[in-house]
């Protein structure tokens, strides 16, 4: 049984938090709520986004932004068309995935770890997951629901489980504990690997996407596979993030692949 706690720095520490393992059931046909082939806005990044590995919704207008090599968190505006503010966190690293909560900001690293911090840059804490086996970390979401982050790992090395096997681990945030949330079984495709997730502000599915592979898939809480989409890479050229507005407006970033990093917007069929 995975059991494994940690605490944020100048936290106390907290009770530790049981292993909850839901695997993927059967398939739930239901209307699909985007349009892929049609993004009603395109956002184009400043060069120091052109490999953008996250993206958060932060304020209206305003999304956080974060590359895969440098500690510094950007804030974009869309009316502006431009950064408007950066959050030095400290160092290098692979960060991953990006997540507001309240009036905190989460950073993924790669190895799971997570850095917090209250802007402006106050109390910058450090925390160490200690996920098991050596994983590959990509995708950072938060569930208001469970009061949870959700860390998905694209490829799993702990021994006993399969390579195959897409795990979504979860951070809660009142008992400071990581748990073994689900895992996307593979028969979705072999080829879907998360590279970034964010739950539904208003139906609460998961919507998790793969750069390899180029494909979304929309799951419930408890696993099952709501639908899968294949992503056009005219569209995205490697999808690395996904967010909601709070009206249920989904965006998705792509790094340049050697041009210009962009995200893309979709409307949400009430707000047509």
């Amino acid at each position: 049984m995975l059991l494994t706690v940690f605490m944020l720095a100048n936290c106390t520490p907290q009770k530790k938090a049981n292993e909850q393992v839901q695997t993927t059931e059967k398939q739930v046909v239901e209307p699909f709520l985007y349009d892929l082939d049609q993004p009603s806005e395109r956002f184009e990044l400043p060069p120091q986004l052109e490999e953008v590995s996250g993206l958060s919704y932060y304020k209206p207008g305003q999304f956080l932004c974060i590359q895969d090599e440098i500690a510094v968190a950007y804030v974009y505006d869309v009316q502006k068309k431009k950064i408007v503010e950066e959050f030095s966190f400290g160092g290098y690293g692979d960060f991953e995935g990006i997540e507001a909560v309240g009036d905190e900001i989460y950073v993924l690293r790669s190895d799971g770890d997570l850095f917090s911090f209250t802007p402006p840059n106050k109390d910058i804490r450090h925390a160490k997951t200690d996920l098991p086996g050596k994983n590959d970390v990509e995708g950072l979401g938060y569930n208001p629901r469970t009061k949870r982050l959700l860390l998905a790992v694209k490829e799993s090395s702990k021994k006993g489980e399969r390579v195959s096997d897409k795990i979504i681990y979860s951070f809660d945030l009142l008992n400071r504990a990581v748990w073994k949330e689900l895992v996307i079984d593979p028969a979705v495709s072999p080829d879907f690997m998360p590279s970034g997730l964010a739950v539904h502000p208003i139906t609460g599915r998961y919507y998790v996407i793969s750069s390899a592979g180029d494909a979304l898939i929309v799951m419930d809480p408890k696993g099952r596979i709501i639908e899968q989409r294949p992503l056009s890479k005219k569209s995205l050229r490697q999808p690395e993030g996904i967010c909601f507005a709070p009206d249920g407006t989904m965006y998705i970033s792509s790094e340049g692949k050697g041009k210009g990093g962009y995200f893309l917007q979709y409307n949400y069929p009430q707000n047509n």
